[in-house]
């Protein structure tokens, strides 16, 4: 298995996970490959391994385009091998939320997605994206993220004067982050009791602008920067009460199962992978941003704040809907697909 691992965040986070996890079930038949420094010595170190030619297996996480480009072509002389690609994400989509995209990108994507010999995508939305747009029908696979599991207590209220919503997207437009404030300030006003909205994770710049603009003599939304540490932040996510996870695009989003398994329902936008967790009024809600959503997520709000009962299920129900989903499940299915 090959990837970057050069960050905690995206492909390279997730490459690192599996590592962890492959390690301690004491997996000895895949070896993980870390790729790091300049791209002349990374195109050398993979040549040499698909060279091999000895009929092994070879999964390489999505990284730099262009690099995948030229992995796939490699992929084309030493036949002998067998070839995955692991998806996490769709270039043509997510560059209508990127200033400057670079323009021979979409030209690699478009290649890969549909002559490599194998995909893995890391959401069914993320497979049905592939799918609809590049064409590709014949194997293509998918295996979802996990996430990092701590045992936590499911924090119980017994009643709710006022309404904490948080989200870990940050401050960018994709995320949904102006979404998030308007529905904010829609619940407050439609219901007629405090809100607060905490924003946590990076931001863009252009996007921070216009946060400060929006946001400015207001002490009701606040941005609270990234918290690295992961047992940290699921400990400061779990006093809250929804977690808002609005992207307009995300092949998966990790939030989302590490908001549930500490016991905070989940409101998600359709676009998101990971909504596939979520539950309609069992640990939140689905909706879709480009539609009439808003009295929805009045009417599920409204029991939320209102019936204990309600409130206790639904952050039950999220911590037990994520069971059995964390990085030790994938890595098992990685494994059994990688060597069949």
């Amino acid at each position: 298995m090959i990837g970057w691992t050069h960050s905690e965040n995206g492909p390279a986070g997730v490459v690192k996970e599996l590592k962890k996890a492959s390690e301690f079930l004491q997996i000895e038949d895949i070896e993980f490959v870390s790729l790091s420094g300049n791209k002349k010595d990374i195109l050398k170190r993979v040549a040499a391994i698909f060279k091999q030619n000895d009929g092994s297996c070879i999964c390489i996480h999505s990284g730099p385009y262009l690099m995948c480009f030229l992995f796939c072509l490699l992929s084309k002389i030493y036949k002998k091998n067998k070839y995955y690609l692991v998806v996490h994400g769709i270039y043509i989509i997510e560059s209508i939320y990127i200033s400057k995209p670079v323009w021979y990108i979409k030209y690699c994507e478009k290649y890969i997605y549909r002559h490599y010999q194998n995909l893995i995508c890391v959401s069914e939305l993320c497979k049905k994206q592939v799918e609809e747009i590049y064409g590709r029908k014949e194997k293509i696979y998918v295996i979802n993220n996990g996430f990092t599991f701590h045992k936590l207590q499911v924090i119980h209220k017994k009643e709710l004067f006022d309404l904490k919503l948080f989200s870990l997207g940050g401050i960018k437009e994709r995320k949904g982050f102006l979404e998030a404030i308007e529905l904010k300030d829609y619940i407050s006003k439609s219901l007629n009791i405090p809100v607060t909205l905490f924003f946590y994770g990076n931001c863009n710049d252009n996007d921070y602008e216009k946060f400060e603009k929006i946001v400015s003599n207001r002490d009701d939304i606040s941005y609270c920067g990234v918290v690295r540490n992961k047992e940290e932040l699921l400990t400061i996510i779990s006093q809250y009460d929804i977690h808002l996870s609005l992207s307009h695009e995300d092949t998966f989003n990790v939030a989302i199962p590490e908001a549930l398994s500490v016991g905070v329902p989940t409101i998600s936008t359709v676009m998101c992978g990971a909504s596939i967790f979520v539950e309609d009024n069992k640990n939140g809600l689905v909706i879709d941003i480009k539609g009439n959503y808003k009295d929805k997520v009045i009417n599920y709000i409204k029991c939320y704040v209102a019936d204990e009962k309600f409130r206790t299920n639904n952050r039950l129900y999220a911590a037990k809907s994520i069971e059995g989903k964390d990085w030790y499940s994938v890595m098992k299915k990685y494994y059994t697909l990688l060597t069949s």
